[in-house]
Formats: C-alpha cells, structure tokens, sequence
C-alpha cells in the first residue's frame, strides 16, 4: 500500500505543473539532427565544398594547386626584378645605409650588373669574343728541394720536374683553367695552354745553339760589358730612360744592343717543347 502511495504521489507532483497551465522547460539539446543550410561554402548536409572536390577529384586539385603555386611565384619574381633597377634586397627609393646588409647586398648587384653589361655592350661593338682565360687570376707554386749535393740543374733531378709538370698539364681538366695565349689568335679554340714560368723552358728548349749560347755568356762574364749592358737595358729592351744613352759611347751602345739581340735570339725558343735535355745543364 505504502509503494501505490508513493507511485501516486510521484504522478501527482509530476502532473501539477501541467493543472497549474504551466510548461516543462524544453532541452537545449535535441535528439533530431536539424537540416543544415546550404550557403557558399557548404552544401545541404552541411559538408564544405572544397573539401568535396578535393575528396571527389584529387589529380586535378593537386594540379590545380601546383598551378597556383607557380602563378604566385611568377608573380613574386615579376614584382621582386620587374624593371632594369629593381632589385630583391630592398627598394630602390629606400634610404641607403652604409654598413647595412641589403645596401652592401644592392652594390654588390648593381656593380656586378654594370660590369656584365659593358663586358656584352664591348662585344657587340667590336662583333668578337671575349677572351676566356686570357688573365691570370692565381699562381701555383711548386717548390724543389735538392737531396744532393750537387742541386737540382742536374740531368736527372731536370728529368724528375719535367715529369712531374707534365704530368698535371697532361689532366683532361688543365686545359680548362690554364692560362690561354692569346698572341697570335683572338677565338679560344685556336688558342694554347701557356707553359708555366720554370726551368724546364730553358733546360727543354725547343733549339739550343751552343756556340752563341757560350758566346753570350763569355760576353757577361765581361765586367765592363756586363755593367754596360745593365746600364742600358731598360732602354733597350723597354725603351724607357733612353735619356742615358748620351752619356754612353756609340760603339759602346752598339755592342750592349747586339748582346740584347743573341740574347733574344736564344729565348725565344725557351718554351720546354723538346723532350731531351737540351746543351749541359752546367
């Protein structure tokens, strides 16, 4: 009995509300899925479009991103290098400062720029080439040490350098950062490597004319010659100071200008071409 009356009073209390014409408070949460409504972005269930394209069609969404991409940065390289003074470090308007990294960043651009442009403008004039490797732009130096008493202008210690140098101007890739002799030719390739300033030039001459070669040398050998000569070299062979030659005898003019001659006529076949040892090392 004491359970009916409970149950009863628990319908009682729960029917009040509604003898005294008021309304249970609704839920903030319904149990119903509420239609979504299809705008720009999503459709009618409420998914985004954009992720349904991708889903639906993901080789042209992914091309079609590359695209994009591409497009901006053309656009980028366009607005960054878009006219003859643009430049990517800074405006060209901006305030130049000294010792700031884009300044130093824009010369450095802009004399490099220059620089191209009259090396192309010279070529377009004169119609030729630019001389590749024409300048010397470093030395390599190779040191010899004797182990003998006797020095390295020995035949056998000559032998071992002209080994040694052949054997780096021999490298397929020497040809390509040698210096190139461009005397008698102006296309790089007729041109030739430049044999490197050594010893083996003289010990390998191409000629080597011993009666003049010892005729020279007697000639130094001479004090009053040889202070002669010295005397007027820079004007014979520089044709600078030539003011010295009025205190200078002709005949004496004349001999010193004849030792220059031989001795010329004896370089000049100083290029290491032959392949023996060429005259007495001594």
């Amino acid at each position: 009995m004491e359970k009916n009356r409970e149950t009863d009073d628990s319908e009682n209390q729960r029917d009040k509300p509604t003898e005294l014409g008021l309304k249970e408070p609704e839920s903030s949460f319904s149990s119903s899925v509420q239609p979504a409504e299809k705008n720009l972005f999503t459709d009618d269930e409420g998914r985004l479009i954009f992720v349904n394209q991708i889903v639906r069609c993901p080789c042209i969404s992914l091309i079609l991103v590359i695209i994009i991409a591409l497009a901006v940065s053309i656009i980028a390289l366009a607005v960054a290098f878009g006219g003859s003074n643009k430049n990517p470090f800074t405006d060209d308007q901006a305030q130049y400062a000294l010792n700031d990294i884009r300044s130093i960043k824009y010369d450095t651009l802009r004399l490099a720029s220059e620089a191209v442009s009259a090396d192309r403008s010279k070529v377009i004039v004169s119609k030729t080439p630019l001389k590749t490797q024409s300048t010397s732009v470093g030395v390599f130096y190779w040191i010899y040490e004797a182990k003998t008493k006797e020095g390295i202008f020995t035949k056998d210690a000559m032998m071992d350098i002209l080994k040694a140098e052949s054997q780096i101007m021999k490298d397929d890739r020497y040809k390509d950062f040698c210096l190139r002799d461009y005397d008698n030719v102006s296309v790089y390739e007729q041109t030739e490597c430049v044999r490197p300033l050594s010893a083996t030039l003289i010990f390998f001459a191409e000629k080597w004319d011993p009666v003049l070669v010892k005729n020279v040398t007697d000639r130094l050998m001479e004090t009053r010659q040889a202070e002669i000569y010295k005397k007027l070299a820079p004007c014979i062979e520089f044709k600078i100071n030539c003011a010295i030659k009025e205190d200078v005898p002709t005949v004496d003019y004349d001999a010193a200008k004849r030792l220059s001659d031989d001795i010329k006529s004896i370089m000049q076949w100083w290029n290491g071409k032959n392949k023996e040892l060429a005259g007495d090392p001594k």
